[in-house]
């Protein structure tokens, strides 16, 4: 709570629709309160959680699904102000070349975890499969 306390007074710009209508719509108009005490296991708060967005429906709450940003998509509006503000020397990765070693090494990772776990498409080949 004190991050969100501290986001809807802080002068600097942000993104996320919670802390620019607190900024835009004053804090006095929003109540923060915790609504349930949880130990630090994660199945039981993302059951309180969906309990009380489902109870609520919140309008802030972007994410519909506990736990999950399934289901959230960016407008295409967004994707392409994304694409242009991480295009060629701001992308993270310009100039940056994948040694072989780190391609071999991330390979034999993605085979060992196919290998060790279940998933739908194993043995599929070609257009039937999603990999």
């Amino acid at each position: 709570m004190a991050v969100h306390f501290y986001q809807a007074i802080s002068k600097k710009d942000t993104n996320i629709i919670l802390y620019r209508a607190m900024k835009k719509y004053k804090l006095e108009n929003f109540s923060l309160a915790i609504l349930e005490f949880c130990d630090s296991n994660i199945i039981v708060c993302s059951e309180l959680e969906k309990k009380w967005i489902d109870y609520y429906k919140p309008s802030y709450n972007v994410l519909k699904i506990v736990g999950s940003s399934s289901g959230f998509r960016h407008s295409i509006e967004t994707i392409n102000k994304l694409k242009l503000l991480f295009k060629n020397e701001n992308h993270p990765k310009f100039g940056y070349k994948t040694s072989f070693e780190t391609k071999k090494a991330i390979s034999e990772g993605i085979k060992n975890f196919y290998r060790n776990h279940e998933h739908k498409a194993r043995g599929k080949k070609g257009i039937n499969s999603p990999q």
